[in-house]
């Protein structure tokens, strides 16, 4: 599992699943590390696949997986990185 790429100014950040597995994604957190805004994720990515996770509630109409912030998480003047955690709160990497 990485993070393969963080759009601040849109509020998203893509991870890919590089197991040759589908990976539940049961227990798994996306941090804005900056503000400490964590993302409890769902469901299943199956191998191969990237997800789209969107911080804003506001975005939930563009499929991906929704976050529900109700304002910006991410910190677009300094750096802010992306942390994504496992279900075991090991950290798996970040942008």
């Amino acid at each position: 599992m990485e993070i393969i790429g963080v759009n601040k100014q849109a509020e998203y950040v893509d991870i890919r699943n590089n197991n040759a597995a589908a990976v539940d994604l049961a227990g798994w957190v996306l941090v804005s590390e900056k503000g400490n805004q964590a993302c409890g994720l769902g469901g299943v990515l199956q191998a191969g696949a990237t997800l789209r996770i969107y911080a804003l509630a506001a975005d939930a109409g563009l499929g991906g997986y929704n976050c529900n912030f109700g304002s910006p998480i991410w910190n677009n003047s300094e750096p802010d990185p992306a942390v994504l955690y496992d279900n075991t709160g090991a950290e798996v990497d970040r942008w």
